[in-house]
């Protein structure tokens, strides 16, 4: 950085210094919402300072963003300017994008005979090492344009301020100029005591720099849910540029005054009447009255309450008293049926005794017993004659024994349909709820019962995990061992299956490997025909056509492992898979597989957003990993695999001779090292 030019004025003559004001209220935070949520545009853009419109043109306050390369510059302003989801900042996966300054004009569009309020100026990040030739030009700016108001320094919060972040720090502070410190990327992950370090890191570097820097530092997140710290980011933006934030209507203000005029008059002249002795005993008469009739009205409400709650006890009571004898009556009833029925079903088992046999000797036991009737006679002719009694008793007898056998055989017959009809719900018990060694049968809901046993399996998996970033992919999943004793480091959970695509799974390991060896084999079989390595796409196509074959042959099982698939390709950008042991796949954005999918997804539903950076899915993926981990995470238990761009690499993407693959992102497994660091940082 150069000190401020010779020719240059006074930092007193040429500023305008905004007032020192107290902590923003909830209006005037809204105020200033509103203010930004307006439309926007691009208004100019400069890569000298000559070609920065003269002052006649724009007469509006300008304030500049200042920041180290990937501290989250444009990701900021596009939050302050409401354009999360159509971004008017663009943001890159090389550090040093930004080679120019961008003025966005906030407030309204002149063009639209809507003036804009105030320019926001965007400059390149400092400490990269092609960005250097631009401090100079910056700083020309900041001391030599009379729009300028003030400059805000963008800090990583969860880095806190760098060796660079004072040098630059203490520059504008030598030369005079105001900036306030801004913290960004304050997610849940920093944590309270974290970002509590940061704040008074930041407070130190305010400190160091000289009288010029502001004391409210601002700490800022632009994935958290309502976005906090930018109402207060935008507020500060107003007031550095003397704009008001609040702006009363005149009438709304006489109004106010007239309604409180008219509630003091009705005050006024309702204690007018108590400016008298006899006037203040009269007043207290009529209270005491009123307070008399209230307590009566109070205590009437109470009895009858009580009344009501008496009798509805005492019928409460009438009815369960009735219930139970019903009750009683209905459990006897139940006890002699079930003991008439063990005693039928005991003798029917044994064959000891048909029950035709038992009716019919009971019957003729009866008829010939010693207390028989008297030797019946009929009266004919005018004298009585004996009857043929044996007749007579077999006839009736005979009638009785059919009408006893008949109940009886119908009573067996009603418990042998019992346990037949038993017998018939345990036939038609759903396939579902039964184990089935069938591959190739569907049950009859409509599944294959295999493939859901192969799904429990990816359930009862470790979790693993895959977000895919504006800039990358990144693939994330647990790694234990059943003992200490086992060699850590020859198990590998995520793998290289091209130079462009990494894979992780969540199930079996030994059929992982297979069809590791198979996806390698059919990608070289597809390089060495188009002299290319294939598309993510259409890897992950013949992947699920291998597992999905193993469903339909008999003497086989399917795959019993999910898989993730990161890969970047050059029309679609980066590509995440994931592949089921059914052979199907679907594109995500963000998932989980494994023994805590659930818990997993619903932490990603909450937290993820489509401007998301590799940097900062790398530091989801480990919060997400953490909120279900058993123990104590460290690099040795994790293992993360990450897409992108050659510079993020530091050469270590093509590790394997002959792999040259295509131009762009590339795939890499981090090491223990790197993932301790981002470890630290959580």
């Amino acid at each position: 950085m150069s000190a401020v030019p010779k020719n240059s004025k006074p930092l007193a003559q040429i500023r305008r210094w905004s007032p020192i004001i107290q902590p923003p209220t909830t209006t005037q935070l809204n105020n200033s919402d509103k203010v930004f949520f307006k439309p926007t545009e691009l208004r100019w853009s400069a890569s000298q300072l000559e070609q920065i419109p003269p002052v006649k043109k724009t007469q509006l306050p300008e304030v500049l963003f200042l920041g180290r390369s990937n501290v989250g510059k444009s990701s900021l302003i596009n939050a302050l300017l409401n354009r999360m989801r159509n971004p008017i900042s663009r943001t890159s996966n090389k550090p040093g994008h930004t080679k120019i300054l961008n003025a966005f004009a906030v407030g309204g569009i002149s063009r639209l005979n809507r003036p804009a309020e105030l320019l926001l100026v965007d400059a390149p990040g400092y400490g990269f090492k092609s960005r250097g030739e631009w401090g100079e030009m910056v700083l020309k700016y900041m001391t030599e344009r009379p729009q300028f108001r003030r400059a805000f320094l963008l800090v990583n919060g969860q880095h806190g301020p760098k060796e660079i972040d004072y040098m630059f720090a203490k520059v504008l502070g030598d030369n005079g100029i105001p900036f306030q410190v801004v913290l960004t990327k304050c997610d849940k992950k920093c944590g309270p005591e974290a970002l509590q370090k940061r704040l008074d890191e930041a407070q130190k570097l305010v400190e160091e720099s000289g009288a010029s820097g502001y004391e409210e530092i601002i700490a800022t997140s632009t994935l958290e849910k309502g976005m906090p710290g930018v109402s207060n980011l935008r507020w500060s933006i107003l007031n550095a540029c003397g704009l008001k934030q609040e702006k009363v209507s005149l009438k709304k203000v006489l109004a106010s005054f007239e309604g409180a005029k008219e509630k003091f008059q009705e005050k006024t002249d309702a204690m007018e009447f108590v400016t008298k002795e006899e006037d203040l005993e009269a007043w207290e008469e009529k209270k005491f009255a009123e307070r008399e009739a209230l307590e009566k009205v109070i205590e009437a409400g109470k009895a009858a309450k009580k009344e009501r709650e008496a009798a509805a006890a005492a019928g409460l009571q009438e009815t369960v008293g009735e219930d139970r004898i019903v009750a009683k009556a209905m459990a006897a009833k139940r006890k002699r049926d079930e003991a008439s029925a063990a005693v039928m079903e005991e003798a029917v088992s044994k064959e000891e005794v048909s029950p035709e046999r038992e009716v019919r000797e009971a019957v003729l036991d009866e008829s010939s017993g010693e207390n028989s009737s008297p030797e019946p006679t009929v009266r004919t002719g005018g004298r009585r004659r004996p009857v043929d009694v044996d007749n007579r008793r077999r006839t009736r007898g005979l009638h009785t024994i059919e009408h006893r056998v008949s109940r009886a055989t119908s009573t067996i017959s009603k418990r042998l349909y019992k346990g037949e009809r038993r017998s018939i719900d345990i036939q038609n018990t759903p396939m579902s709820d039964r184990y089935s060694f069938s591959l190739t049968t569907f049950s009859p809901s409509g599944k294959l019962g295999q493939i859901d046993h192969a799904l429990a399996a990816v359930n009862a998996g470790v979790t693993s995990l895959g977000i895919k970033a504006t800039n990358g992919i990144v693939i994330a999943t647990e790694k234990k061992t059943t003992s200490p004793l086992i060699e850590s480091q020859t198990l590998e959970k995520i793998t290289r299956i091209t130079p462009d695509i990494g894979i992780v799974y969540s199930g079996m390991g030994p059929d992982f490997r297979i069809l590791v060896d198979k996806a390698r084999k059919q990608a070289h079989q597809y390089k060495n025909i188009y002299g290319e390595y294939p598309p993510t796409r259409m890897l992950v196509q013949d992947i699920a056509s291998t597992m999905q074959g193993a469903t339909q042959s008999g003497g086989v099982r399917p795959f019993g492992v999910s898989l993730l698939v990161a890969g970047h390709d050059e029309n679609q950008g980066p590509a995440l898979y994931q592949i089921d042991p059914s052979g199907s796949y679907f594109p995500w954005k963000a998932t989980a597989i494994g023994k805590g999918s659930t818990s997993a997804k619903t932490f990603l539903e909450k937290r993820y957003t489509e401007n998301l950076e590799i940097e900062d899915a790398i530091y989801m993926a480990l919060m997400t990993l953490k909120e279900g981990f058993e123990g104590e995470m460290t690099e040795e238990t994790v293992e993360v695999g990450v897409v992108r761009d050659d510079a993020g690499l530091n050469g270590e993407g093509l590790t394997i001779v002959g792999w040259e693959g295509k131009k762009g992102p590339k795939w890499n497994k981090l090491s223990k090292e790197e993932v301790r660091d981002y470890l630290d940082q959580i």
